[in-house]
């Protein structure tokens, strides 16, 4: 049964510690295997009067000005395999696929969806910005993994859609 802590400062309401619980228990679910229920997410605000960022408390520290806000890019992309393939397509996604993209600077995620005709999926994927993805399509090893993809694909259509994420909580993005 995973535990996970988030010590954070204070300031965010029920609703964003509620939604940020649920990305982590899918999280943890998907790529740990868990049932959702069994995942644990444990919140403890923590003042700055408490936190310490090398020798001097947050509260002593002058205040920075907030960080640019760049809203995460998201593309889907749909796929339709070729008869017979969807138990192999989703071994080379795990085996080959995901563990180059976890490497890839800029890379945040990645979600196979699946529709009623087992061998159609939607593919989507997030990314700091379009300059990451720009960097991974130019990659040799990008290149091959399209290889072995088309052994198993015999459609793929990128960027069905693509846009920034919007930052409901804040309105930026």
């Amino acid at each position: 049964m995973p535990i996970v802590s988030v010590q954070m400062f204070p300031g965010r309401t029920t609703v964003m510690k509620e939604f940020l619980g649920r990305a982590i228990v899918d999280a943890v679910s998907e790529i740990a295997g868990p049932p959702r229920e069994n995942v644990q997410v444990l919140f403890r605000d923590v003042p700055t009067e408490e936190w310490a960022i090398g020798p001097t408390l947050v509260s002593s520290r002058p205040a920075l000005p907030p960080p640019d806000y760049v809203p995460a890019l998201v593309s889907v992309s749909r796929v339709t395999l070729k008869d017979g393939k969807r138990a192999d397509y989703i071994a080379w996604r795990r085996d080959s696929l995901f563990p180059f993209l976890a490497s890839q600077q800029g890379f945040l995620s990645s979600t196979l969806l699946s529709t009623d005709d087992a061998n159609e999926f939607f593919v989507v994927e997030k990314w700091t910005s379009p300059e990451a993805l720009e960097r991974h399509t130019a990659e040799a090893r990008t290149a091959e993994l399209r290889s072995e993809e088309s052994e198993l694909v015999s459609a793929s259509v990128d960027g069905v859609v693509a846009g920034r994420v919007i930052d409901v909580f804040r309105g930026r993005g």
